[in-house]
């Protein structure tokens, strides 16, 4: 499996990743307009917070150890 059929299985699943803002789990998203994925805030749109999905947890996706050996359920 690639890194992008595995993204999309996870579109609106939480990350390991809290919102660096509010503390709520970060959820897996799609841009709709040029396809790429990211980390947004659960709370959206109370809060607008979103970051690039880091290469550590694209590897930890695809089964390969990250830096960190972070494990993705």
């Amino acid at each position: 499996m690639n890194i992008k059929e595995e993204l999309t299985k996870r579109i609106g699943q939480k990350s390991p990743r809290p919102c660096p803002e509010c503390g709520a789990a970060l959820r897996y998203r799609q841009n709709h307009e040029n396809m790429t994925f990211f980390l947004g805030c659960g709370r959206y749109p109370d809060c607008r917070h979103t970051e690039e999905i880091p290469e550590s947890l694209k590897m930890t996706l695809l089964g390969q150890k990250g830096l960190f050996n972070e494990v993705i359920p």
